[in-house]
């Protein structure tokens, strides 16, 4: 049961992930209507939310590296 309710929040959690990142485009236009004509609107973002998003999934990956490695020293250590 309890693993049940953890699955339905890892899948909540996603959902809202995308959610949020597929409208967050939408939110980060730097400009907004009511310039002249002759002046283009410029998203603020440019991709840099792809670069934070890819440094922060990097981050986890080597957190958990980080993790597991230290988990086989100690067991490496018990077994001595």
């Amino acid at each position: 049961m309890l693993r049940k309710i953890k699955n339905n929040k890892i899948v909540l959690l996603q959902f809202v992930l995308m959610l949020v990142l597929t409208t967050m485009p939408v939110w980060l236009y730097a400009q907004t209507p009511g310039f002249e004509e002759d002046e283009t609107d410029v998203p603020f973002d440019g991709g840099l939310s792809l670069v934070i998003a890819a440094g922060v999934g990097y981050g986890l990956h080597k957190v958990r590296q980080s993790r597991a490695r230290r988990q086989a020293d100690d067991v490496s250590q018990a077994d001595k």
